[in-house]
């Protein structure tokens, strides 16, 4: 997962990105602000398409404008050359520098688009671009065919290996079969490294299911026209976003609630007001391992160790990702493991619920069953405890509920109004 803003790219249903294609620097950010009272979470300024008419110096002022513009709205800096079916006639070095101003600049976008085959030692390029702060997608086009199976792994491993934070491949289908290739090398990648960010399609109009199936191929984006598209087959933004939306509603209803966070948050509690308004059966990570082990969690813990717990928390969550409409309440550690994030997000949707220091202290107080807050039971203890662990919750989590004196009834609303 990339959390960029607002937005937790890699979380769900793809993120629908809008480009912008206008000529001129007024049409341009009135464009942009447009979108943003409709909505949109993210934007794409083809640059490529502006600097017909334009030169670097109205680009860069004009990024200023967008920049104060978009506040949350992330913003995607994409130069199409001429190769990669776009419109760009730049050299090489025209390109680099180009894009190396863009993203030293005090306007720098959120992230830029490289092509990954088509310039030069583009490895190196993207790492001097993300030394800047900005964000890359490394990205190859094929504009006349789709590539066989093994030549888009390829392509995939090859941009994955560029040190790019997202990688994209699109391809032109000549039947529907190619359509299918296209999602399904998708998926196996995706499967295969779930850690690595794709953004995939395939073009016309005989690919727009693949610009919808993104929730289930694993693809991170897709691109949605404005006014004008900026490829072959993207479809309106608004049917885009509420077909995404209906098919992500219709996937997600057996899908399986992960409640995650520090200990002494509520998770039991408030998984026992999810089992009342939904009817799930819910699962305690804990109990079910203490129930299993014969022994409590201290137990577990001094007579075979942490690392023995994690094991078996692991495994478990292996078993309960095939599942169904549960509600899991995981144990505080749960989500140090890449592994079992990963696990929650195959198997539902992930609700981090957090509390102060303070709520946490008097909620865990007279508690003994909590061998990791031996010796911590206090604001600072937490506290450090908490920040320690803050990172591995954030990369877990889909959404966040705070605790801090509410009602439980009312923090399992908004659970389920957010899943």
């Amino acid at each position: 997962m990339l959390r960029v803003k607002k937005i937790a790219f890699g979380k769900d249903r793809p993120v629908v990105c809008v480009p912008i294609v206008e000529t001129d620097r007024e049409s341009t950010v009135a464009f942009a602000r447009n979108c943003i009272a409709a909505g949109v979470r993210m934007l794409e300024w083809r640059v490529d398409i502006f600097l017909e008419k334009n030169n670097a110096s109205v680009l860069l002022d004009t990024l200023k404008e967008l920049h104060e513009a978009v506040f949350d709205t992330v913003l995607l800096v994409t130069y199409r050359s001429a190769s990669q079916g776009g419109c760009g006639k730049l050299s090489d070095v025209e390109i680099k520098v180009l894009l190396a101003d863009i993203a030293a600049d005090d306007s720098k976008p959120d992230l830029i688009d490289i092509e990954g085959f088509a310039l030069e030692d583009a490895a190196s390029f993207i790492r001097d671009i993300r030394s800047n702060g900005v964000k890359v997608i490394a990205s190859h086009h094929e504009f006349k065919t789709t590539p066989s199976y093994e030549e888009m792994n390829e392509i995939f491993t090859y941009l994955s290996e560029s040190g790019a934070d997202i990688i994209k491949l699109a391809v032109m289908p000549e039947n529907a079969a190619d359509v299918i290739k296209l999602m399904s090398v998708t998926t196996d990648f995706h499967e295969a490294h779930p850690d690595v960010l794709i953004v995939s399609m395939s073009m016309g109009p005989m690919g727009i299911i693949s610009r919808l199936s993104g929730e289930l191929t694993g693809s991170c984006i897709t691109f949605g026209a404005g006014d004008k598209p900026s490829a072959p087959g993207q479809i309106a933004y608004s049917d885009l976003e509420h077909s995404i939306k209906v098919l992500h509603k219709n996937a997600s209803q057996d899908k399986n609630i992960y409640l995650v966070g520090f200990m002494g948050v509520g998770k039991t509690t408030v998984s026992m007001a999810l089992q009342e308004l939904t009817g799930r059966t819910v699962v305690d990570m804990d109990s079910m391992i203490v129930k299993r082990e014969g022994m409590s969690i201290p137990q577990i813990f001094a007579e075979k160790g942490e690392s023995y717990f994690r094991r078996i928390e692991t495994e478990l969550l292996e078993e309960l990702s095939v599942e169904s409409k549960l509600i899991v309440s995981c144990g505080g550690g749960a989500v140090l493991s890449e592994k079992n994030r990963s696990l929650m997000r195959k198997g539902g949707r992930v609700a981090l619920i957090t509390a102060s220091p303070e709520v946490i202290l008097e909620r865990v107080k007279n508690d003994n069953n909590r061998p990791l807050l031996e010796g911590r039971k206090t604001i600072e203890g937490i506290s450090a405890l908490l920040e320690e662990r803050r990172p591995n919750y954030e990369k877990a989590r889909d959404f966040e509920v705070n605790t801090d004196g509410r009602m439980i009834s009312d923090i399992a609303k908004e659970i389920l109004s957010k899943l």
